[in-house]
C-alpha cells in the first residue's frame, strides 16, 4: 500500500489558500481514480482506491504529524510507504519536486511529521507558491495564508496534472 497525505488547515476559509495546496493536490488525485466518499477518521480523512489511498489531514499545518502519526498506526503502515504533499514558498509557482528524506527546509507542517514519526524517511511533493514576478521576496508566511488567484488556481491544476503522472513514475513504483 501507499499513501498520499495533503497537509494545509482544516477551516472552510482556508480551504482555496495557498497553505493548503497539499489538500487541494490530493483532491484532485483522488478524482482521477475514485469517486469514493471521504471516510473520516479523528486526524485525516481517506479514500481508497486500489492499493492506493488518498488522505486529507484534519490538522493545523503546523501540527500535521498529529495526522501523518496517527494514519501510520491506522494503517498499520511504513514511513517510506508515505508521500506528503505541500505548498513550498522556495519554488516557483507552476513547478514542484518530488523528493524522498532530508530536511524540513523551515517548513513547519513538515517538521512536525519529522518530529511525530522520528524519522524523514518519507517522499515529499513539494508543490512551489512563489510567483517569480514578486517585486520584493516576500517571507513565506505573508504567502501562505493569501487567498489563490483564479490565474494561479489555472497553473496549479496543470501542476497537479503534471504532478500525478511524474508521481506515477517515482513514489508508486517505489
Amino acid at each position: 500500500m501507499k499513501y498520499i497525505l495533503g497537509i494545509g488547515n482544516p477551516q472552510p476559509e482556508h480551504e482555496f489558500t495557498y497553505h493548503n495546496i497539499g489538500i487541494l493536490a490530493v483532491n484532485a488525485f483522488a478524482e482521477t481514480l475514485t469517486h469514493s466518499n471521504w471516510k473520516k477518521v479523528h486526524e485525516f480523512m481517506y479514500q481508497e482506491h486500489k492499493d492506493l489511498v488518498f488522505i486529507k489531514s484534519l490538522s493545523y499545518m503546523n501540527n500535521s504529524g498529529n495526522a501523518a502519526k496517527e494514519l501510520i498506526h491506522y494503517f498499520n503502515a511504513r514511513p517510506e510507504t508515505l508521500l506528503i504533499t505541500h505548498d513550498d514558498a522556495d519554488i516557483f509557482l507552476g513547478k514542484y519536486k518530488v523528493t524522498h528524506g532530508g530536511r524540513s527546509g523551515g517548513h513547519n507542517g513538515i517538521e512536525s511529521i519529522i518530529h511525530a514519526l522520528g524519522t524523514n524517511n518519507f517522499w515529499r511533493l513539494k508543490i512551489g507558491i512563489r510567483d517569480e514576478k514578486e517585486m520584493e521576496r516576500k517571507k513565506a508566511d505573508e504567502i501562505v495564508l493569501e487567498p489563490i488567484n483564479k490565474d494561479h488556481l489555472k497553473i496549479l491544476e496543470s501542476v497537479f496534472t503534471d504532478s500525478w503522472n511524474a508521481l506515477k513514475n517515482s513514489f508508486l513504483k517505489s
